[in-house]
């Protein structure tokens, strides 16, 4: 027996749409996971970044909170009583009440 292997008129060139259509609804899928992943990427790192920030703040606020809490566990300095100066004499001006003598 013979095939027949004519084709008739219409089903001439099918195969070829066939694979066209199915390659551009691949590459479609592709670009669309793609643009996904990517979407997602950008967005992981953006809220990285607003965690890590976050999270520093509330760091110096609990170092400026417990610096704050202990900063009266100190005794009180006190103030020490004014030293006596033993001879003020010698920071005051001096005056000339002649040409040879100094005075004080």
């Amino acid at each position: 027996m013979k095939a027949n292997n004519k084709l008739t008129k219409c089903d001439s060139g099918m195969a070829l749409i066939t694979t066209l259509l199915l390659l551009v609804m691949l590459s479609s899928l592709l670009v669309g996971f793609f643009v996904l992943v990517t979407t997602g990427q950008q967005l992981t790192g953006g809220a990285k970044q607003q965690t890590r920030a976050f999270y520093g703040a509330e760091a110096g606020l609990e170092k400026m909170t417990a610096d704050r809490g202990t900063l009266f566990d100190r005794p009180p300095v006190t103030c020490s009583p004014t030293p006596r100066i033993p001879s003020v004499s010698r920071w005051l001006p001096m005056r000339r009440s002649s040409p040879g003598h100094i005075q004080v």
